[in-house]
């Protein structure tokens, strides 16, 4: 899901891996956010629109926002160093995380039972049991494969198009105008409000911390390491990252900054400003 806070003319992309549900949880609780979509959208058995993680262009596509709508909104995104990301990302896929998951999302189907009809229930019953079954069979296989490796097969499925590449250390940022870093949540989420005018500041928690995951910089031999800096690596340096950590003076990104700058300045997702 995405989350819209109408009152604030605000809405939260979920990117996953970056800490989106400790402040699309805050944005529910505390400014009356709004999941977009509530539950899976189903078409003859299948997801066609995730509930919980959707980028801007997919809202648009499925009818959930208009055009219109959207460009009234501030539009938010966490942002995570993607070494830390994709070693989080893996060892969800491979390890006890996966119980807890499955866990979180039954009770959210229980819990809301009684805004869905009895097709719809059975659907989401349904649509988790299978993913249950083929995130066991993808849990076994990732086990058995390992980081490295797992790593750098990734990325030579995505070295024939650019933009893959840039998706996979930092994803779901197209449309997006402000990024939160995951190493400074606390410190982000209230540059953020202070920036657009909320006269408040926030506590966030530390939740869904992923399960038997150690330091991130012990996940990458030097091989894998050293062949995504050298497709990536201006990419995630240009964001204020490096291999073992990242700026910490710029708690907030401004996305649309450098949007006019020169090619060599412009962040990653940004495209020339129309002239």
């Amino acid at each position: 899901m995405a989350i819209l806070c109408r009152d604030l003319n605000l809405l939260f992309i979920m990117v996953p891996g970056t800490g989106c549900s400790v402040v699309g949880n805050m944005l529910i609780a505390d400014f009356g956010g709004e999941p977009l979509p509530e539950w899976h959208i189903i078409v003859d058995g299948r997801v066609v629109h995730d509930a919980k993680h959707n980028s801007v262009a997919q809202l648009l596509r499925d009818g959930l926002l208009t055009a219109e709508q959207l460009a009234k909104l501030t539009v938010v995104a966490n942002i995570r160093n993607p070494y830390d990301r994709i070693v989080t990302y893996y060892q969800r896929l491979a390890g006890d995380w996966l119980d807890y998951s499955l866990g979180v999302q039954e009770r959210e189907v229980e819990r809301g039972r009684d805004k869905l009809s009895e097709a719809e229930y059975q659907a989401q019953r349904e649509l988790l049991a299978s993913r249950g079954r083929r995130r066991r069979r993808r849990q076994q296989f990732m086990r058995y494969v390992g980081f490295n490796p797992w790593v750098l097969a990734t990325l030579a499925r995505k070295t024939l198009n650019r933009g893959e590449l840039q998706r996979f250390a930092f994803p779901m940022l197209q449309g997006v105008h402000f990024a939160l870093r995951n190493e400074m949540l606390p410190e982000s989420i209230n540059a953020l409000f202070a920036r657009i005018g909320i006269q408040r500041t926030v506590e966030l928690p530390r939740a869904n911390i992923t399960q038997g995951k150690e330091p991130y910089t012990t996940y990458w031999n030097r091989l894998s390491r050293g062949i995504f800096d050298g497709l990536v690596g201006d990419d995630i340096r240009r964001y204020g990252y490096k291999f073992d950590g990242f700026d910490p003076e710029s708690p907030l990104i401004d996305l649309t900054a450098a949007a006019s700058a020169p090619a060599s300045r412009r962040l990653p997702h940004q495209l020339p400003t129309a002239k």
